[in-house]
Protein backbone atom coordinates (compact mmCIF):
# COMPACT_ATOMS: atom_id res chain seq x y z
CA UNK A 1 0.00 0.00 0.00
CA UNK A 2 1.39 3.05 -1.01
CA UNK A 3 2.24 5.42 2.27
CA UNK A 4 2.62 8.87 1.60
CA UNK A 5 3.87 10.19 5.00
CA UNK A 6 6.60 7.60 4.90
CA UNK A 7 7.67 8.50 0.92
CA UNK A 8 7.97 12.33 2.11
CA UNK A 9 10.17 11.86 4.84
CA UNK A 10 12.66 9.32 2.47
CA UNK A 11 12.52 12.33 -0.22
CA UNK A 12 13.02 14.88 2.47
CA UNK A 13 16.34 12.95 3.73
CA UNK A 14 17.92 12.17 0.43
CA UNK A 15 17.50 16.20 -0.40
CA UNK A 16 19.45 16.37 2.74
CA UNK A 17 21.89 14.42 2.07
CA UNK A 18 22.48 15.53 -1.49
CA UNK A 19 22.35 19.30 0.25
CA UNK A 20 25.23 18.21 2.98
CA UNK A 21 27.35 16.23 -0.14
CA UNK A 22 27.25 20.33 -2.06
CA UNK A 23 28.54 21.99 0.96
CA UNK A 24 25.12 23.44 1.05
CA UNK A 25 24.93 22.62 4.92
CA UNK A 26 27.41 24.32 7.37
CA UNK A 27 29.68 24.79 4.51
CA UNK A 28 32.31 27.51 4.39
CA UNK A 29 31.64 28.90 0.69
CA UNK A 30 32.74 32.27 -0.23
CA UNK A 31 31.81 32.96 -4.06
CA UNK A 32 34.73 35.71 -3.08
CA UNK A 33 36.95 34.25 -1.20
CA UNK A 34 40.78 35.18 -1.13
CA UNK A 35 41.52 31.20 -0.97
CA UNK A 36 39.85 28.18 -2.43
CA UNK A 37 40.75 25.82 0.42
CA UNK A 38 41.89 25.71 3.69
CA UNK A 39 45.01 23.99 2.32
CA UNK A 40 45.31 26.96 0.12
CA UNK A 41 45.22 29.68 2.73
CA UNK A 42 47.46 27.47 4.98
CA UNK A 43 50.31 27.48 2.26
CA UNK A 44 49.60 31.31 2.03
CA UNK A 45 51.01 31.93 5.65
CA UNK A 46 54.41 33.32 6.05
CA UNK A 47 55.26 33.24 9.77
CA UNK A 48 52.82 31.66 12.22
CA UNK A 49 52.44 32.72 16.22
CA UNK A 50 51.34 31.19 19.30
CA UNK A 51 49.14 32.83 21.55
CA UNK A 52 51.27 34.40 24.15
CA UNK A 53 48.53 34.08 27.24
CA UNK A 54 47.12 30.27 26.73
CA UNK A 55 48.88 26.79 25.80
CA UNK A 56 45.71 26.67 23.55
CA UNK A 57 46.63 24.79 20.35
CA UNK A 58 45.39 27.20 17.89
CA UNK A 59 47.46 28.83 15.99
CA UNK A 60 47.75 32.35 14.08
CA UNK A 61 48.92 32.40 10.45
CA UNK A 62 50.11 35.61 9.18
CA UNK A 63 49.76 36.21 5.29
CA UNK A 64 49.95 40.10 5.11
CA UNK A 65 51.41 42.38 5.54
CA UNK A 66 53.88 39.85 3.19
CA UNK A 67 57.18 41.51 4.62
CA UNK A 68 56.92 43.09 8.49
CA UNK A 69 60.37 44.45 8.12
CA UNK A 70 59.77 46.91 5.75
CA UNK A 71 56.14 48.57 5.80
CA UNK A 72 55.20 51.16 4.80
CA UNK A 73 53.56 54.39 6.14
CA UNK A 74 49.57 54.82 6.12
CA UNK A 75 46.76 51.89 6.29
CA UNK A 76 47.87 48.44 5.92
CA UNK A 77 46.00 45.24 4.95
CA UNK A 78 45.88 42.38 7.81
CA UNK A 79 44.52 39.05 6.47
CA UNK A 80 45.19 35.95 9.04
CA UNK A 81 44.48 32.36 9.04
CA UNK A 82 43.34 31.17 12.59
CA UNK A 83 43.58 27.02 13.03
CA UNK A 84 43.92 24.51 15.76
CA UNK A 85 47.04 22.88 15.05
CA UNK A 86 46.45 19.56 16.47
CA UNK A 87 43.11 18.67 14.28
CA UNK A 88 44.60 21.11 11.50
CA UNK A 89 41.23 22.41 10.82
CA UNK A 90 40.31 26.07 10.40
CA UNK A 91 38.90 28.01 13.29
CA UNK A 92 35.70 30.00 11.52
CA UNK A 93 33.82 31.60 14.21
CA UNK A 94 36.00 33.70 16.10
CA UNK A 95 35.26 37.54 16.79
CA UNK A 96 38.51 39.66 16.30
CA UNK A 97 39.51 42.76 17.98
CA UNK A 98 42.77 44.83 16.44
CA UNK A 99 45.24 47.19 18.23
CA UNK A 100 48.18 48.51 16.91
CA UNK A 101 50.49 50.44 19.27
CA UNK A 102 53.94 51.97 19.03
CA UNK A 103 55.78 51.58 22.49
CA UNK A 104 58.66 54.42 22.08
CA UNK A 105 55.40 56.68 21.54
CA UNK A 106 53.15 55.28 24.27
CA UNK A 107 50.30 55.45 21.57
CA UNK A 108 48.17 53.59 19.22
CA UNK A 109 46.62 54.76 16.28
CA UNK A 110 43.54 55.20 14.29
CA UNK A 111 41.27 54.31 11.92
CA UNK A 112 41.20 50.47 12.40
CA UNK A 113 38.84 47.62 11.30
CA UNK A 114 38.66 44.27 13.44
CA UNK A 115 39.45 41.50 11.13
CA UNK A 116 36.26 39.75 9.92
CA UNK A 117 35.80 35.94 8.47
CA UNK A 118 36.26 35.74 4.79
CA UNK A 119 36.08 31.98 4.33
CA UNK A 120 38.54 28.78 5.52
CA UNK A 121 39.66 30.47 8.94
CA UNK A 122 40.93 33.44 6.81
CA UNK A 123 39.87 36.99 8.34
CA UNK A 124 40.87 40.15 6.74
CA UNK A 125 40.81 43.60 8.49
CA UNK A 126 43.03 46.78 8.33
CA UNK A 127 44.89 49.11 10.57
CA UNK A 128 46.83 52.27 10.39
CA UNK A 129 50.44 53.22 11.07
CA UNK A 130 51.00 56.50 11.26
CA UNK A 131 54.91 57.45 11.54
CA UNK A 132 57.86 54.87 11.14
CA UNK A 133 59.35 52.95 14.12
CA UNK A 134 58.66 49.82 15.72
CA UNK A 135 54.87 48.51 16.36
CA UNK A 136 53.74 45.90 17.82
CA UNK A 137 50.04 44.57 16.34
CA UNK A 138 47.96 42.81 18.82
CA UNK A 139 45.29 40.70 17.60
CA UNK A 140 43.21 39.03 19.87
CA UNK A 141 40.19 36.63 18.64
CA UNK A 142 37.06 35.62 20.83
CA UNK A 143 36.67 32.00 20.10
CA UNK A 144 32.93 30.00 20.35
CA UNK A 145 33.71 29.30 23.95
CA UNK A 146 33.88 32.47 25.34
CA UNK A 147 38.41 32.28 25.22
CA UNK A 148 39.89 35.08 24.52
CA UNK A 149 43.65 34.37 23.00
CA UNK A 150 46.31 37.26 22.14
CA UNK A 151 48.64 37.34 19.14
CA UNK A 152 51.70 39.76 19.39
CA UNK A 153 53.22 40.94 15.92
CA UNK A 154 55.55 43.07 15.69
CA UNK A 155 55.94 45.34 12.73
CA UNK A 156 58.69 47.42 11.21
CA UNK A 157 57.12 50.49 9.40
CA UNK A 158 59.50 52.06 7.12
CA UNK A 159 59.29 56.25 6.37
CA UNK A 160 59.37 59.52 8.62
CA UNK A 161 55.62 59.70 10.10
CA UNK A 162 52.58 60.90 8.51
CA UNK A 163 54.00 62.81 6.50
CA UNK A 164 54.42 62.49 2.60
CA UNK A 165 56.82 64.53 0.25
CA UNK A 166 59.45 66.14 1.79
CA UNK A 167 60.49 67.99 -0.82
CA UNK A 168 62.93 70.86 -0.11
CA UNK A 169 60.23 73.19 1.48
CA UNK A 170 58.33 70.76 3.07
CA UNK A 171 55.10 71.36 1.71
CA UNK A 172 53.72 68.46 3.58
CA UNK A 173 50.26 67.02 2.87
CA UNK A 174 49.03 65.71 5.92
CA UNK A 175 46.77 63.21 5.89
CA UNK A 176 45.17 62.01 9.59
CA UNK A 177 42.31 59.03 9.39
CA UNK A 178 40.43 59.29 13.16
CA UNK A 179 38.16 56.48 14.88
CA UNK A 180 34.53 56.80 15.64
CA UNK A 181 32.87 59.53 13.94
CA UNK A 182 36.07 61.71 13.13
CA UNK A 183 36.37 62.52 9.67
CA UNK A 184 39.22 65.03 10.13
CA UNK A 185 40.96 65.93 6.69
CA UNK A 186 44.67 67.31 7.55
CA UNK A 187 45.51 70.51 5.86
CA UNK A 188 48.80 70.56 7.44
CA UNK A 189 50.22 73.75 5.32
CA UNK A 190 53.45 74.50 5.91
CA UNK A 191 55.06 78.02 6.42
CA UNK A 192 58.49 78.97 7.09
CA UNK A 193 60.13 76.16 4.21
CA UNK A 194 63.29 75.17 5.55
CA UNK A 195 65.21 77.61 3.48
CA UNK A 196 68.06 77.32 5.78
CA UNK A 197 70.77 74.71 4.36
CA UNK A 198 73.26 73.77 6.59
CA UNK A 199 76.63 75.07 4.92
CA UNK A 200 79.26 74.47 7.69
CA UNK A 201 81.52 76.86 6.48
CA UNK A 202 83.72 78.95 9.29
CA UNK A 203 84.59 82.76 8.83
CA UNK A 204 86.83 83.38 11.76
CA UNK A 205 84.93 82.75 14.81
CA UNK A 206 81.73 83.02 13.06
CA UNK A 207 80.05 79.38 12.14
CA UNK A 208 76.83 79.44 9.63
CA UNK A 209 73.97 78.17 11.15
CA UNK A 210 70.53 76.79 9.84
CA UNK A 211 67.64 79.66 9.54
CA UNK A 212 65.50 79.88 11.73
CA UNK A 213 61.92 78.84 10.94
CA UNK A 214 58.12 78.52 11.67
CA UNK A 215 55.74 75.47 11.20
CA UNK A 216 52.23 75.80 11.88
CA UNK A 217 49.83 72.37 11.85
CA UNK A 218 45.84 72.89 12.58
CA UNK A 219 43.14 70.29 13.12
CA UNK A 220 39.55 69.75 14.18
CA UNK A 221 37.89 66.68 15.30
CA UNK A 222 34.78 64.95 15.99
CA UNK A 223 33.62 62.58 19.26
CA UNK A 224 35.96 60.01 19.82
CA UNK A 225 39.46 58.91 20.68
CA UNK A 226 42.05 61.52 18.72
CA UNK A 227 45.59 60.92 17.88
CA UNK A 228 47.31 62.64 15.45
CA UNK A 229 51.71 62.78 14.94
CA UNK A 230 53.10 65.97 13.46
CA UNK A 231 56.65 66.03 12.03
CA UNK A 232 58.79 68.91 12.59
CA UNK A 233 62.48 68.86 11.38
CA UNK A 234 65.59 69.90 13.44
CA UNK A 235 69.33 71.01 11.35
CA UNK A 236 71.31 71.21 14.46
CA UNK A 237 71.45 70.59 17.80
CA UNK A 238 71.82 73.90 18.79
CA UNK A 239 68.28 74.45 18.44
CA UNK A 240 65.65 76.11 21.08
CA UNK A 241 62.01 75.04 19.66
CA UNK A 242 59.28 76.71 21.05
CA UNK A 243 55.63 75.38 20.54
CA UNK A 244 52.39 77.79 21.08
CA UNK A 245 49.40 75.91 21.25
CA UNK A 246 45.68 77.30 21.14
CA UNK A 247 43.10 74.96 21.61
CA UNK A 248 39.16 75.86 20.86
CA UNK A 249 35.61 74.18 20.78
CA UNK A 250 33.65 71.86 23.17
CA UNK A 251 36.00 69.36 24.26
CA UNK A 252 33.79 67.13 26.92
CA UNK A 253 36.89 64.96 27.46
CA UNK A 254 36.66 61.94 29.89
CA UNK A 255 38.86 61.91 32.65
CA UNK A 256 40.78 65.19 32.48
CA UNK A 257 39.37 68.01 29.85
CA UNK A 258 42.23 68.75 27.81
CA UNK A 259 44.07 67.78 25.09
CA UNK A 260 47.72 66.75 25.70
CA UNK A 261 50.85 67.75 23.24
CA UNK A 262 54.18 65.89 23.79
CA UNK A 263 57.39 66.68 21.86
CA UNK A 264 60.18 63.72 21.15
CA UNK A 265 63.41 64.02 19.60
CA UNK A 266 64.74 62.31 16.35
CA UNK A 267 65.19 58.93 18.78
CA UNK A 268 61.99 58.95 20.76
CA UNK A 269 63.03 60.77 23.61
CA UNK A 270 60.34 62.57 25.62
CA UNK A 271 61.30 66.16 25.87
CA UNK A 272 58.12 67.79 27.23
CA UNK A 273 54.60 68.00 27.53
CA UNK A 274 51.74 69.87 28.24
CA UNK A 275 47.97 70.18 28.12
CA UNK A 276 45.54 72.30 27.00
CA UNK A 277 41.72 72.73 27.57
CA UNK A 278 38.72 74.30 25.38
CA UNK A 279 39.78 78.24 25.11
CA UNK A 280 43.15 77.90 26.50
CA UNK A 281 46.50 79.24 24.90
CA UNK A 282 49.74 77.28 26.71
CA UNK A 283 53.51 76.70 25.69
CA UNK A 284 56.18 74.10 25.57
CA UNK A 285 59.71 74.95 25.35
CA UNK A 286 63.08 73.15 24.99
CA UNK A 287 64.58 76.01 26.13
CA UNK A 288 67.41 75.26 28.90
CA UNK A 289 67.63 71.59 27.38
CA UNK A 290 70.50 70.79 25.56
CA UNK A 291 69.57 68.91 22.23
CA UNK A 292 71.42 65.47 20.95
CA UNK A 293 70.05 64.66 17.90
CA UNK A 294 68.87 66.10 14.71
CA UNK A 295 66.53 64.86 12.37
CA UNK A 296 62.49 64.80 12.15
CA UNK A 297 61.18 65.64 15.82
CA UNK A 298 57.63 64.86 16.77
CA UNK A 299 54.51 66.37 18.19
CA UNK A 300 52.47 64.12 19.68
CA UNK A 301 48.42 65.37 19.87
CA UNK A 302 46.03 63.17 21.74
CA UNK A 303 42.47 63.03 23.49
CA UNK A 304 39.15 62.00 23.29
CA UNK A 305 35.88 64.19 23.41
CA UNK A 306 33.39 66.54 21.29
CA UNK A 307 33.77 69.07 18.84
CA UNK A 308 37.27 71.00 18.95
CA UNK A 309 40.11 72.19 17.35
CA UNK A 310 43.78 73.53 17.82
CA UNK A 311 46.49 75.23 16.11
CA UNK A 312 50.57 74.59 16.98
CA UNK A 313 52.81 77.42 15.93
CA UNK A 314 56.42 76.13 16.28
CA UNK A 315 59.16 77.98 15.92
CA UNK A 316 62.65 76.18 15.60
CA UNK A 317 65.37 78.86 16.50
CA UNK A 318 68.81 77.65 15.93
CA UNK A 319 71.40 79.73 18.45
CA UNK A 320 75.63 80.06 18.31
Amino acid sequence: MFNQHRTFVLLAGLLLATMAMTGCIGSDENDDARFASFGEAKAAVLETFEPVNSTSTVRLGLIAPEDVTEIPTGEAEVVVLLYDSDADEPVTDATFLIEAWMPAMGHGTSPESNPAHDAHGVYVGMTTFSMGGEWVVNLDPTLADGTTLEFDVLAQVQGNGSMDGMDGGMHGNMSGNHSGNMSGNMSGNMTGGMEGNTTGNQTGENETLPEDHNETFEDSFGPGEYTMNWTLPVEDTRAVIELNISVEGTLGLTGVDELSFTLFDANGTELGSVGAGGGENVELTTNGTELTTTGDYTIVVEGQGGQASYVIQALVDYQA
